[in-house]
């Protein structure tokens, strides 16, 4: 009950209207952390940045220049976190550069997650998930849809491509919550970018016809599902991810898996609500009789499945096997703890793969992770630990790194 007032009291924050609101950020890390999850940590060892946001009746924007010292895109000035709007009816269009995750997992999503950079996009967004109200469609049940049409950077094998997502979710019934993901490469500098090509795109025929020497798109698509307490009624949901790399008669194949089991209460004693996570991920194509250097890889995009040198995916990049428990428990008074744990082993399998973004050999990843954050006079203070190892699998050289971060937010 308590998380339902704090959920309440949010939206209303966020979707009052006529108000200009602002936010500051300052944060300092040392060795960032190799592996991103759900939880939005820092990318370079000093990142700051200072957003302003308007939501009216019918637009809204917000304005977030920023500074990183992450160089390895060239860009230490962004604009991640901004984005214009406007409202039509209950539909959302305009312009965004934000990040997204697609999927129901809290380690990673195998097609669009916060590893990689946000794309600038633009984007067309259900913005209540209310039902049809056509007899043949009411089974669906609520349902929201988002659309992003985005611009890769210029400084790739194939500058300026373009990168297109579909996602459409429904609940057919309270507890199931089935969702539909499609995305593509497509475009670009020297390539086919004509209507023609689209429609091939949407009809899920984008391979290379015969003769020809390159695929019209590099696609993914799949499905994933969240079903709450399927057996009893104690709290907990089972969820699961499934993405295919590649196409056959007009359906995904080639899948990658994502498999999790989540669940939740409340310890009294401690007055703290807490929520923990057990996930499993696979990012090999076909993944239970494994085929390797084919996730995220495509001849025609020879960068791959990637956006300023991280995958766009799952953050473990390609053929990765990876276990995750993780715990976020929220004091009444004292504070947000979030904790996990990771076990990886990194591009497991086949040649070395030079297009990986984590390492181009098998690696073993342990990698623990503690954060806590707190309210305080001066804006949210978080605070965070962690370590990882990295065993060379081939090489027989292993590494261990600590690392830390600091971070405050102020809202004005």
């Amino acid at each position: 009950m308590r998380a339902f007032t704090r959920l309440q009291k949010l939206v209303r924050q966020e979707t009052s209207t006529g108000v200009w609101r602002g936010r500051a950020s300052i944060g300092v890390s040392d060795n960032p952390q190799l592996v991103r999850g759900f939880q939005n940590v820092a990318r370079g060892k000093f990142e700051a940045s200072v957003a302003v946001d308007w939501t009216g009746e019918r637009f809204a924007v917000r304005l977030q220049p920023g500074y990183s010292d992450e160089k390895s895109d060239g860009q230490e000035v962004r604009a991640d976190g901004s984005y214009a709007t406007m409202a039509l009816g209950n539909w959302m269009i305009g312009a965004a550069v934000v990040d997204r995750w697609w999927g129901p997992g809290w380690g990673g999503s195998l097609i669009l997650s916060n590893n990689a950079r946000p794309i600038p996009a633009l984007v067309l967004e259900r913005n209540f998930s209310t039902p049809f109200q056509s007899k043949w469609l009411q089974w669906i049940g609520p349902w929201s849809s988002s659309v992003i049409w985005g611009q890769l950077e210029g400084d790739r094998p194939v500058p300026n491509a373009r990168f297109f997502g579909w996602r459409v979710n429904f609940r057919p019934l309270q507890a199931l919550e089935i969702g539909l993901l499609r995305t593509a490469q497509w475009c670009g500098s020297g390539r086919v970018c004509d209507s023609d090509s689209f429609l091939k795109i949407l009809a899920g025929s984008s391979n290379a016809d015969k003769g020809v020497a390159v695929d019209v798109a590099n696609q993914l698509a799949g499905f994933d599902i969240r079903w709450l307490s399927p057996l009893g009624s104690l709290p907990y949901a089972l969820y699961g991810q499934f993405i295919g790399e590649d196409e056959a008669g007009g359906f995904p194949s080639q899948y990658m898996g994502l498999f999790g089991l989540e669940f939740w209460g409340r310890s009294e004693r401690a007055a703290a609500d807490w929520h923990a996570y057990l996930e499993y991920s696979d990012t090999t194509c076909r993944f239970r009789t494994p085929s390797f250097n084919c996730a995220y890889n495509n001849s025609s995009y020879p960068d791959g499945y990637r956006y300023r040198g991280r995958a766009i995916g799952y953050s473990t990049d390609n053929d990765a096997r990876t276990a995750t428990i993780g715990l976020l428990a929220r004091h009444d008074r004292r504070g947000r703890l979030h904790a996990s744990l990771r076990f990886s082993q990194l591009n497991r399998g086949g040649a070395p793969d030079p297009n990986n973004s984590i390492t181009a050999t098998a690696k073993d990843l342990l990698d623990v992770n503690v954060s806590y954050a707190r309210d305080t006079e001066f804006g949210v203070l978080e605070l965070g630990l962690g370590a990882q190892r990295l065993e060379d699998t081939v090489g027989g050289i292993d590494r261990t790194d600590a690392r830390g971060f600091v971070k405050l937010t102020q809202e004005f």
